[in-house]
Order: structure tokens, then C-alpha cells, then sequence
């Protein structure tokens, strides 16, 4: 499975526990055998949830504590992570990241959803997910 068939695997996942569920934030490691999701749920409750590449998906757990650090992800995502590698590799940087998270930083400023990917090196890129520009962090 893709990594976006498997946020969508946890998307659901979360909704079926909260209909009202949004997401957060989607992390993988280099080679999607896992995602982690966190969404927002009802009165300030944090829910997450795991999905792997064979299909599996966890139990959603349930925090009574607000997830304080991301913008709400309005789904379906409308770039792909595939298409985000692309530009990557189109701007220059190699494909040899360990993690990516699609999320939306609170702050410091207003921005789209972006892939964030990290490398060993401490460097971050982001994908911003409207606009398709890669930039270094």
C-alpha cells in the first residue's frame, strides 16, 4: 500500500471511533511499512493510529489532552507523496531521508500542508502540498 492508501486506512479509522476526527499530522519512515496518524478529536481529545503496509490497522487510542502543535490537514491530501518524491528529486535532493511527516506547523507563520522530509544530516525539506515548491528549513 501506498502511503497515502494507508493515511487514508487510518483517516478512516479515526472516523469510525469520531465522526467529527480530523487530521493533524501522517509520519513514515524511508520505505512506508508504517504510518503514524494524529487527529483531533471531540472536546480536545487527541486520537492516532498506525497502519502498515500489509494492510493492518491499529486500534485508534484515545488522549484527553489537545494535540498543540499542527494546523488541521483537510483531506483528501491533494499531492501524493510519490508526487512529492518527484519534486525532490527534481529540486536537487537525494532520496535518502529516514522519515517524512505531512503536517501543517502551527507557527511560525501561516503555510500549507507540507511533506517535511529529515535526513541524517539534520537537514528538513519541505513539499508544500498546494504550491509544489521545495525549500529547505
Amino acid at each position: 500500500m501506498t502511503y497515502n492508501e494507508l493515511l487514508t486506512a487510518t483517516w478512516e479509522a479515526a472516523k469510525a471511533k469520531e465522526p467529527s476526527a480530523e487530521l493533524y499530522e501522517c509520519t513514515a519512515p524511508q520505505g512506508v511499512a508504517y504510518v503514524h496518524s494524529v487527529f483531533r478529536g471531540t472536546n480536545n481529545t487527541t486520537l492516532m493510529c498506525n497502519a502498515y503496509a500489509d494492510g493492518k490497522v491499529t486500534d485508534v487510542a484515545s488522549f484527553d489532552s489537545p494535540w498543540c502543535e499542527d494546523v488541521v490537514i483537510h483531506m483528501p491530501v491533494k499531492l501524493t507523496l510519490e508526487e512529492a518524491n518527484d519534486l525532490l528529486s527534481e529540486a536537487g535532493y537525494k532520496a535518502d531521508w529516514y522519515q517524512v511527516v505531512l503536517r501543517n506547523p502551527l507557527g511560525p507563520t501561516n503555510s500549507n500542508p507540507e511533506y517535511i522530509y529529515s535526513y541524517h544530516d539534520g537537514d528538513n525539506i519541505a513539499v508544500d502540498t498546494f504550491t509544489k515548491e521545495v525549500t529547505p528549513l
